[in-house]
């Protein structure tokens, strides 16, 4: 029988690269966020199954309306693990209604002054400025189950 789970990952996976892959050189550079903006971490060293996550943001604290860029870290015998897929939402604080849709990451290799995380999935932070959080879902390697974790951002 068909692992339809490993498919319908490998699938989105698959997919995310070749979209990815085939964005466009014109968009509006000042949209995106450099690798070189460190994140500000909210949780460090959670320990999953021998694994260490880490889960924060990039750039300045979150701001009603505007775009926020959550980062994940993940390592195992401190080396990155750059084979696990990585999935967020907004959330209300409270966790039970979707401010937006879920959004893929993408993996980014260490660079001077950075550690190996996944970024690039943008969430629209709620015009009202309500309470928010960010949803966090992972699908690690060797791991049959998902691991969600939802931070709650620091209100402005």
């Amino acid at each position: 029988m068909p692992n339809w789970r490993m498919f319908l990952s490998a699938l989105v996976l698959t997919l995310l690269v070749s979209v990815g892959c085939q964005r466009s050189s014109s968009e509006n550079a000042t949209d995106i966020k450099t690798p070189t903006t460190p994140p500000t971490w909210l949780e460090q060293g959670l320990e999953v199954e021998g694994r260490s996550i880490s889960l924060g943001y990039r750039g300045g604290p979150p701001r009603a309306g505007e775009s926020l860029e959550p980062t994940v870290a993940i390592t195992q015998d401190v080396k990155p693990v750059a084979e696990a897929m990585v999935f967020l939402r907004l959330v209300a604080a409270d966790g039970q209604t979707f401010l937006g849709d879920e959004v893929a990451t993408v993996f980014e290799p260490a660079t001077a002054g950075n550690v190996a995380c996944y970024a690039q999935g943008k969430l629209r932070m709620p015009e009202k400025g309500d309470a928010a959080a960010i949803r966090f879902r992972l699908i690690l390697p060797g791991r049959d189950e998902d691991w969600t974790k939802d931070l709650v951002l620091p209100s402005k």
